[in-house]
């Protein structure tokens, strides 16, 4: 590729700038047309660098990037392809937190079409899981967000086996922190309390297990208040 070939793709935006858009692409066209793709190459590193020189110019490039949504998607579906990169990752955030209202339009785009995909759900699951303390963290600032986020867990236990039982393993496994939880709010222990009295007398053998547990019963063995010993099997009848 000549010289002069060059210096025409690398800076026609700027070589151009008297030609109407229409003459413009015409040259371009013609261009690209009689190049090979090692020499766009070259083209295009050589107008990179031009950008590096001056940024400002890059703005520019992007306010009419937007203009053409197929530019501007093929774009975006070959900088998401990167994202797995560490360093393209935190960039990216760093420039997304800087803009609260992008950060909840993208995540409003984001979990609904994530909870479609199971190789996605299961990468954010990952995430989450690995920012447990982060994710918490921010979740609990909102009391409302934390009721419906509350909410949604217990609703979907109800008609996804595989949550109830997840659930159940966790609270087993930190079933410490939650009955230091619940003890630390009177109101709130009395409220369960109740219920779970109002179940378990319907099975006095475990109601009695539970009651000698906790130490509310003289003995072990001692039956309920009200309630008559189980005769060993063939016991006759007292006299």
């Amino acid at each position: 590729m000549n010289l002069m070939l060059r210096c025409t793709l690398a800076l026609a935006p700027l070589v151009l700038v008297a030609c109407g858009v229409a003459q413009q692409k015409t040259v371009a066209k013609a261009a690209v047309n009689t190049t090979s793709e090692s020499q766009r190459k070259t083209s295009y590193e050589a107008t990179a660098q031009l950008l590096d020189e001056k940024p400002e110019l890059v703005d520019e490039f992007y306010g009419v990037m937007r203009l053409h949504p197929k530019a501007m998607d093929r774009f975006l579906a070959n900088a998401s392809t990167d994202l797995d990169q560490k360093w393209l990752a935190k960039q990216t955030a760093v420039y997304l937190v800087k803009n609260p209202a992008g950060v909840e339009e993208v995540l409003n785009a984001t979990i609904p079409a994530i909870a479609k995909e199971p190789k996605a759900r299961a990468a954010m699951t990952k995430a989450l899981a690995a920012h447990a303390d982060a994710t918490v963290d921010i979740l609990t600032d909102d009391p409302v967000a934390m009721s419906k986020v509350v909410k949604a867990l217990l609703a979907n236990t109800e008609k996804k086996p595989a949550a109830r039982k997840n659930l159940l393993t966790a609270v087993h496994e930190n079933r410490a922190q939650a009955v230091a939880f619940v003890k630390d709010d009177p109101a709130f222990a009395r409220a369960i309390a109740v219920e779970v009295v109002k179940e378990i007398v319907k099975d006095k053998p475990t109601l009695e297990k539970v009651l000698a547990a906790a130490g509310a019963l003289d003995t072990p063995n001692a039956p309920l208040p009200g309630t008559a010993s189980v005769k060993a099997k063939g016991e006759g009848p007292t006299k």
